[in-house]
C-alpha cells in the first residue's frame, strides 16, 4: 500500500482526517499490519478508510508490472 488515510464525520458529508501514513514500495513480498488508536477527543458517527496501492506490481513479484491489487481483511471498531 502506498498510503492510507482515515476520517471522521458527525454528518457522512464533512470529514475530519485524523490519520495519514505513506509507504515505501517494498523490496520483498511483505504483509504490512496498520494498527490506528482512536483515541482523539470527537465525535464520529462516519468512519471514512482510503487506501491507495502503487499501481503496478514490483519487478521482483511473479506477476511484475502488472496492476496491483489491495487486500484488507478486517476492519475492527472497539
Amino acid at each position: 500500500m502506498q498510503k492510507i488515510k482515515q476520517s471522521i464525520s458527525e454528518d457522512g458529508k464533512n470529514y475530519k482526517s485524523i490519520f495519514t501514513k505513506s509507504f515505501v514500495k517494498p523490496d520483498s513480498e511483505s504483509e504490512q499490519l496498520i494498527k490506528v488508536n482512536f483515541n482523539h477527543s470527537c465525535k464520529a458517527r462516519y468512519v471514512q478508510v482510503k487506501a491507495v496501492n502503487f499501481g503496478k506490481i514490483p519487478e521482483w513479484h511473479p506477476g511484475r508490472n502488472e496492476p496491483a491489487w489491495l487486500f484488507v481483511d478486517e476492519i475492527i471498531a472497539r
